[in-house]
């Protein structure tokens, strides 16, 4: 008996696969995940007991599907046909003109379809017509003949939901017997990522931002962080947050991590698993004192802890520098205001005033990034802060600095914080602190981070004008236009005007 199995593929061409993950891998993870895939699948195919051939996309003539695979002699023939169903169908085809007395046909970017499923499905056409292995979006992930049955393919759409249920109807219609394999899973979006790394297939996504994505599993009681990048330029980004989170985890009030990942091939990265949090958003009117106990809280654990953690021995060198290589992309751009341009010069050159080399004291973990949405408030229990992707070992004035400035508070609400309200945060934090704030190394992180916004700003301008982002994030742009705008900035300047020295 002669059995033939086909895999049909794309060639994982950079920027030519899995578009639907393009608004969550990078173009390179895309191909490095189809490559991946190809792989696995070529693998397991090889080892079953029927020939193998490849049926390649016809608009990737001109590309050698050697380039990516080590082939064993395999025969490769390029796709033919409007449709996939056609596609399918003249590659069975043409298997059964060769002699073949079965034939099976499979993707690419299957996931667990194993070399003994694939024995299977030739063992099951030893005494039927058909066998399907259902994919878990309502299609199939392999199709299996023993002799040619083209209506089979003739269905009206392959981009449904109801394409098994579709093709076993015109089986039951045509009296063609069949047999079923267990539900695969073919990889399609972020979600049947996040299934796979968890092994919950309800894992639901939760939120994205820029340098990570969270989904939710395990009922609701488990939290998967995928790192996408690293603000901090690490290699290994991932292990840097979890790292962070074990040390901080005698706090009580950040996320409990619960398992880290370091490499996984699907997504070209690590993962961790942390306990799910309950809580809303601050409200900085109503919740500063909450915010002023949990970072008390989170400042007195050990900094040793957490070695591996990046010391900011010099903060303030560091800042400064940031904020000119930010504000660089400004003051070169044509499209900059002159007066925007001089008003923010003259900002940083008053920074002069201070001793940028200050060693820094009290060293402590701080988070750096502390807007409102890192914290989940639960007002009469036990509230909480998030968010850790960018921790460092540097001073608790930073950390309060960043969330009391300005421009932390005004981007996405109107609040500011006034005299007496500072005064109150600042007792509060007093209160639960063994360490007290330094009033004016507080006043001087307030500055710094008023500059820091500002720089940020001008240079996320730039990009958003030069790489067309303003109808992806338009509200985004409308704050950092705003915060560029002469009213905004003159409140910055006689915000800072009472915070310098002397």
């Amino acid at each position: 008996m002669k059995k033939l199995l086909i895999i049909m593929t794309r060639l994982p061409l950079k920027g030519e696969t899995k578009s639907r993950l393009s608004d969550f891998l990078t173009v390179d993870q895309t191909q490095a995940l189809s490559q991946y895939l190809l792989e696995m699948n070529y693998q397991r195919a090889k080892a079953s007991q029927a020939d193998l051939c490849f049926w390649l996309t016809a608009d990737q003539a001109g590309y050698d599907l050697g380039d990516f695979l080590n082939l064993d002699q395999e025969a490769v023939f390029w796709q033919e046909g409007d449709s996939l169903g056609e596609r399918m169908s003249r590659a069975i085809r043409d298997g059964f003109n060769r002699g073949y007395d079965q034939v099976a046909l499979m993707g690419s970017d299957l996931y667990d379809l194993s070399t003994s499923q694939v024995d299977q499905a030739f063992t099951y056409l030893d005494s039927c017509d058909l066998v399907l292995a259902p994919s878990l979006d309502g299609g199939y992930g392999l199709i299996g003949m023993s002799a040619y049955y083209p209506d089979l393919f003739a269905l009206e759409s392959y981009g449904h939901t109801s394409v098994l249920a579709a093709t076993l109807s015109h089986a039951d219609q045509a009296g063609i017997s069949y047999e079923l394999l267990p539900a695969i899973r073919d990889i399609d979006d972020k979600e049947d990522i996040a299934a796979i790394l968890t092994g919950d297939p309800e894992a639901t996504f939760l939120a994205q931002g820029e340098y990570n994505a969270n989904f939710i599993f395990d009922q609701g009681r488990k939290l998967l962080r995928i790192a996408l990048g690293s603000q901090l330029h690490l290699d290994q980004q991932i292990q840097y947050e979890y790292g962070a989170l074990k040390a901080l985890e005698a706090s009580g009030v950040t996320p409990k991590p619960l398992a880290l990942c370091d490499y996984h091939p699907l997504i070209g990265a690590g993962y961790l698993v942390e306990a799910f949090l309950p809580g809303r958003q601050l409200d900085y009117e109503t919740d500063s004192q909450i915010a002023a106990e949990l970072l008390a809280q989170i400042h007195q654990q050990d900094p040793k802890q957490a070695d591996h953690l990046i010391y900011a021995g010099q903060p303030f060198v560091v800042m400064y520098e940031e904020f000119e290589t930010m504000f660089a992309h400004y003051r070169s751009w044509e499209g900059r205001s002159e007066e925007v341009t001089q008003r923010i010069q003259r900002l940083l050159d008053g920074l002069k005033v201070y001793d940028h080399s200050a060693q820094l004291v009290n060293p402590c973990i701080i988070n750096t990034e502390l807007n409102a949405s890192n914290f989940l408030i639960n007002p009469g229990d036990q509230s909480y802060v998030i968010d850790w992707e960018k921790p460092l070992i540097g001073e608790r004035e930073q950390d309060l600095g960043h969330f009391l400035a300005p421009t932390t508070t005004l981007w996405k609400t109107d609040y500011l914080y006034d005299d007496q309200s500072l005064e109150s945060f600042i007792q509060a934090y007093d209160a639960h602190s063994p360490i007290a704030i330094d009033q004016a190394k507080l006043d001087q992180y307030l500055v710094f981070t008023c500059l820091r916004g500002l720089t940020w700003c001008a240079m996320a301008y730039v990009q958003y004008n030069k790489a067309d982002k303003l109808a992806r994030n338009q509200e985004t742009y409308q704050v950092i236009s705003r915060f560029l705008s002469t009213d905004f900035i003159q409140m910055i300047e006689d915000y800072i005007a009472k915070r310098l020295p002397g």
